[in-house]
């Protein structure tokens, strides 16, 4: 057979695209040698046991359709699949899996094509099947002798789904795509890129001339496309040829022949899997004698990078980009063009270069924030980089597109001896697989220290729910005065200065130092162009011609700003510009602005712009009117697979109900958008839930549109505690527009069962509690509305039931600010009411044990100014009910400093709490009573464990419950965001944030400086609040 050489160079290369047809399966046997069956025969069999023999000359898709209306789609379906089941591969398909492809596809129902796989000694790859939408495809994709299979038409291992039918009848070829789009956009995206090899398809074909038509209008210049025929008249051949399609005169087997002669064995493709990972990394790793199994080999080799054997590309390093905003991964770290951080030396100090007995007893979660473009992600790799080459330790850098699997990380630190250090940019995106690390990992945990980093932005809208595992914070400020000169230095040193080269050294400090509340990107290029960022930004957009390059940046952007890599597949369906011809027409003028990457874990190419927010800002300046956003949005919508994880993490940010809303004020518009996310997600939960919330949020919003995108939501996924909660709110906000008190009683009977649903002691966080206090406080003022025809048995059931909502939320986050707000309404609605206040008193004389009776009680006299009212209230329920712990710790509140009083308050504080309980309040003031005492170890005991408590960051570090003296000392160790300052007449050190204390007096500290300073309180321990220095020491520094 005369193969093209060009074709036989794309098999050898592993990138040519297999289509098989029915053809590819004739001359198949069973066992019992029964031949597969044509398509005119699997009509007549259909005919002969459902028709009664009639019909079996009219075609099988109709034979098929009248035979599901005789009997029913199963049963067909069932008997299709008993005529390809045992077949044998034939010699051609016993040769398939001697190449190596860029990905197969077939419109057969059997399973040939897997059983010649399997049956194979040494294959150079497994094939994994892709059947419909919503087959997570990224194992695949991190598996580098995995070859997608995808089944367009169907397949016998699946024939009881009425909803994925078998490819059969004329009605099914009009629907065919219905649950199998991602499949042929798949296929869609291969044929844009890679050259098709079509075997046992008839040219006259309609699917095959609908998938070539559909390829060619879309990219015209896609590659070059062959088939396989028998036969082929000149005619035919030359028609196809000017469609840029090659005839290859032959069979199947031939064609496969012909190639195995021409290929030697050794050159075909990719390498088979390794069977381990590299040597060295294996030697730094593991410990003596120890092994590493699958989970452990994968997660080393494809989801992560192991910092001390990282490749830096440093050939490849691109000086001046890197100052631009392009981080250029680890060439530019190893090159040293990262100005020395401070915070880098201080988290290296805490928590690298310290003894193993003094990190936590298990797993540590440390967050770096920063505002965008500040210099977050490059301070993380110099960090891994530092403590992997300069300190040995065992760093492993997270890969955007690995995955972070628990038994994995088990695997892992079992075989090694000693901490292993786990980087993660981009922290939001890996929320889910962090929570479930931090939950899981149990025991093993203690030997692992997770190093993230997140815009601050991005971890309040997606990533908070992290804060309650987060054991260090750190915030990345801006460039401090000797970061400045250190800054220049290397910008002069690599040419780098631009309009700062003429000036002094004074005028280029200056000029850095006017931009000091800039981000260090924004920073870089105002003080080395002169201009604005925006402007700039704008500028170099204009700039970037011919317009077609333009359009593509402009994509780029559209999709990068929401920090994901954008795939090559999708951006060759947006503009029909395979990567070779964007290689050849636009890399010149996109060199300095797109970044065209190999992601070896994706499985294809992906561009970025050189920083997200440089992105952002092109979306902003750019697409300035609502229409043109949206057309840009729903062109980038609509070309992504959500089975690509990249493609899934793209969509979910661009369908956020809150990022929707703020782009879009016409609603008609952001409701496109959404039926757009729908086609394209599917039934997918995170889609609903956010127009869910959407529709929740919107002026005007269809509250019960909501709720039916909500239901929807909790039917895909069952389990979502987030779903349930905007389920519970949903019902407080349609009892607010009941029309009857019937309704509205109902719509608050339905929140509150599903709220309390949610206040497991297994669950995290306070927003159930919350929602529990609104509706509490929605049926009181209900009630006290209706005036004397309202039960008191009622008002005070609805009392008792609020305050242990309010009680039990405000233990596990005392300082919670939506707590504490519910709280504040809460009382006003009592004290409003001298009815409730009345209902309080009577309450509490019939049954002065009752906890929530006596503690809202006493808060109201309080509130009135009734101190001593307040206590007896507090001393009676006590006395009434000594073990009720809640009683106790408002008593332990009430007699707080006052004097001759300790030891009554830590009596009360330490039966207030018990081991393993979630009253994280009477802990920290059993805590802050120990240190106020003198009693140091005890109290350093009870704040470690506070501190790995499961609350909010906010909550954990906000410092509460001040000791009423001011204190004195001297300054043990400064550090940008915070020091040590060691007392007076104790041998102690107590730790101060910067956040805490005046700028205008952090700014004159300096270790050893005299000091004058306040103690309170968060999770932590003591910390020092309200610093000034003596006058003693200033001119000392």
């Amino acid at each position: 057979m005369d193969v093209p050489p060009h074709l036989t160079s794309l098999v050898r290369e592993g990138r040519g695209v297999l289509l098989l047809g029915a053809g590819a399966s004739l001359g198949s046997v069973d066992a019992t040698g029964r031949v597969a069956p044509t398509s005119r025969e699997l009509g007549e069999l259909l005919a002969d046991k459902f028709l009664g023999g009639t019909h079996r000359t009219e075609g099988l898709s109709i034979v098929g359709e009248y035979a599901i209306s005789e009997a029913d789609l199963v049963t067909v379906q069932a008997f299709i699949r008993d005529q390809f089941s045992g077949l044998r591969p034939t010699e051609a398909h016993a040769l398939l899996p001697a190449f190596s492809w860029r990905g197969l596809a077939t419109t057969n129902y059997d399973q040939l094509i897997e059983d010649a796989y399997r049956a194979a000694s040494r294959p150079l790859q497994r094939p994994r099947v892709w059947l419909k939408d919503g087959d997570r495809i990224d194992d695949v994709r991190r598996d580098a002798a995995a070859v997608l299979l995808l089944k367009l038409h169907g397949c016998i291992s699946l024939t009881d789904d009425p909803d994925l039918p078998l490819i059969l009848t004329p009605d099914q070829y009009l629907t065919h795509r219905k649950r199998r789009e991602r499949l042929f956009r798949q296929f869609d995206e291969w044929a844009s890129e890679f050259s098709v090899i079509f075997i046992g398809h008839s040219l006259g074909d309609t699917d095959l001339r609908q998938l070539i038509n559909d390829v060619c209008e879309r990219v015209p210049s896609r590659p070059h496309f062959y088939a396989v025929l028998k036969n082929a008249d000149e005619i035919v051949c030359r028609r196809w040829e000017a469609k840029r399609l090659t005839v290859i005169q032959g069979s199947f087997l031939e064609f496969l022949q012909s190639l195995d002669s021409s290929i030697p064995r050794g050159f075909r493709g990719v390498a088979p899997l390794a069977a381990g990972i590299p040597e060295s990394a294996a030697s730094l790793l593991c410990r003596p004698g120890a092994s590493l199994p699958p989970g452990a080999m994968q997660f080393l080799t494809l989801d992560t990078e192991l910092v001390k054997g990282a490749r830096s590309g440093a050939s490849e390093l691109r000086v001046r980009d890197f100052y631009r905003g392009d981080s250029q991964g680890w060439a530019a770290i190893e090159a040293g063009l990262d100005v020395r951080r401070h915070l880098a030396d201080e988290m290296l100090t805490d928590h690298f270069l310290i003894e193993e007995s003094e990190h936590s007893s298990r797993m540590e979660l440390v967050l770096i924030r920063a505002a965008a473009g500040a210099g977050k992600s490059v301070l993380l790799r110099r960090i891994a980089w530092d403590a992997a080459h300069e300190y040995g330790k065992q760093c492993l850098w997270l890969t955007p597109q690995g995955v972070l699997e628990v038994g994995a990380v088990r695997e892992v630190l079992s075989a090694t001896a000693g901490r292993v250090f786990l980087f993660v940019d981009s922290a939001g995106e890996r929320v889910r697989e962090l929570e479930t690390l931090a939950r899981r990992i149990g025991e093993a945990g203690k030997r692992l220290t997770v190093v993230i980093a997140e815009r601050m932005n991005e971890w309040n809208i997606s990533a908070s729910s992290l804060g309650p595992f987060v054991t260090r914070e750190y915030e990345l400020k801006n460039l401090t005065g000797k970061e400045i000169k250190g800054l220049l230095d290397l910008l002069e040193r690599h040419g780098a200065l631009g309009r700062l080269e003429s000036k002094s050294q004074e005028e280029r400090v200056r000029a850095f130092e006017e931009l000091a509340g800039r981000q260090l990107l924004v920073a870089l290029h105002e003080a080395t162009l002169g201009k604005p960022f925006e402007d700039i930004v704008e500028d170099e957009f204009r700039n970037v011609l011919p317009l077609e390059a333009q359009q593509f940046y402009l994509t780029v952007c559209v999709l990068n700003r929401l920090d994901v890599p954008v795939r090559a597949g999708v951006l060759s369906r947006i503009h029909g510009i395979p990567f070779e011809e964007f290689r050849a027409r636009f890399f010149s003028p996109l060199e300095h602005v797109v970044v065209a990457e190999n992601d070896g874990s994706a499985g294809d190419l992906v561009y970025r712009a050189r920083h997200s927010h440089i992105a952002e800002i092109v979306f902003e300046r750019i697409l300035r009117t609502e229409e043109e956003r949206f057309e840009s949005y729903v062109r980038c919508l609509g070309a992504l697979n959500p089975d690509y994880s990249v493609d899934r993490r793209a969509l979910r940010r661009m369908l956020r109900g809150r990022a929707v809303r703020e782009l879009f004020s016409n609603q008609d518009l952001a409701q496109r958008v959404f039926d757009l996310g729908e086609r394209v997600a599917g039934e997918d939960a995170f889609v609903l839930h956010q127009r869910g919330i959407y529709e929740m949020s919107r002026p005007n919003g269809n509250l019960g549109r909501a709720a039916d995108l909500l239901a929807r939501a909790g039917r895909a996924a069952p389990t979502d505690a987030t779903v349930k909660h905007s389920q519970a709110e949903l019902c407080l906000r349609r009892s607010e527009q009941a029309h009857t008190p019937l309704e509205q009683e109902k719509h608050l009977r339905d929140a509150e069962a599903m709220a309390r649903a949610l206040t497991g002691s297994d669950s995290e966080g306070t927003y159930a509690f919350h929602t529990l206090t609104k509706v509490g406080i929605r049926r009181l003022r209900v009630m006290l509305a209706e005036g004397s025809d309202a039960a008191e048995a009622a008002i005070d059931a609805v009392i008792r039931a609020t305050e242990g909502y309010l009680y039990e939320g405000l233990q596990r986050a005392p300082m919670d600010d939506y707590l504490l707000a519910a709280d504040a309404e809460w009382a006003a609605v009592i004290e409003d009411s001298e009815r409730t206040l009345k209902s309080l008193e009577r309450s509490f004389a019939a049954n002065p044990r009752s906890p929530y009776v006596a503690l809202r009680l006493a808060a109201q006299y309080s509130r009135s100014g009734e101190a001593q009212k307040a206590l007896d209230v507090l001393e009676a329920a006590v006395e009434a009910n000594p073990g009720e712990r809640r009683l106790r710790l408002a008593l332990a509140k009430r007699l707080l400093d006052a004097p001759g009083k300790s030891g009554d308050v830590k009596y009360h504080l330490q039966r207030a709490c018990q081991p393993g309980d979630r009253s994280n309040e009477a802990r920290l003031l059993y805590g802050r009573q120990l240190f106020a005492d003198g009693e140091f170890e005890e109290s350093k005991r009870i704040f470690r464990e506070l501190s790995v408590a499961a609350v909010s960051l906010e909550v954990k570090q906000r410092a509460v419950y001040p000791l009423p003296d001011v204190f004195r000392g001297v300054i043990a160790r400064t550090e940008d965001n915070y020091c040590f300052i060691a007392r007076d007449g104790r041998n102690d050190w107590v730790f101060a944030a910067r956040s805490d204390a005046k700028e205008s007096a952090w700014a004159s500290l300096f270790v050893g400086a005299r000091v004058r300073f306040r103690i309170a309180f968060n999770f932590r321990g003591a910390a020092g609040f309200d610093i000034e220095e003596e006058e003693s020491s200033r001119g000392q520094a």
